[in-house]
């Protein structure tokens, strides 16, 4: 993937809707990893994640549920890798 012709994944959609610091710190995360080209997995997300893997796993079950993320892949061991959705499929 050229990452230098993509524009940024973020969305400042993200701050309006009310999570919590962590909760957004995640999103941000997924997106500096996708803008990187890296693919956004669970191995990728907690290198990076300063705090625990509860509130990691809190953080994406959060953005899931709110169909900011989708997981797209698992192999049933906590190894998963994450899609970032658009922000028009986002639930309020």
């Amino acid at each position: 993937m050229d990452s230098h012709n993509q524009p940024p994944t973020m969305s400042q959609k993200i701050f309006q809707l009310g999570f919590s610091v962590k909760t957004v710190s995640v999103y941000l995360l997924c997106c500096g990893i996708a803008d990187a080209g890296a693919p956004v997995t669970t191995k990728n997300l907690t290198a990076k994640w300063n705090s625990s893997k509860k509130t990691l796993s809190r953080g994406l079950q959060e953005l899931m549920g709110k169909n900011i993320l989708s997981q797209i892949l698992s192999d049933g061991e906590g190894n998963e890798a994450y899609k970032i959705l658009d922000e028009k499929s986002w639930k309020k």
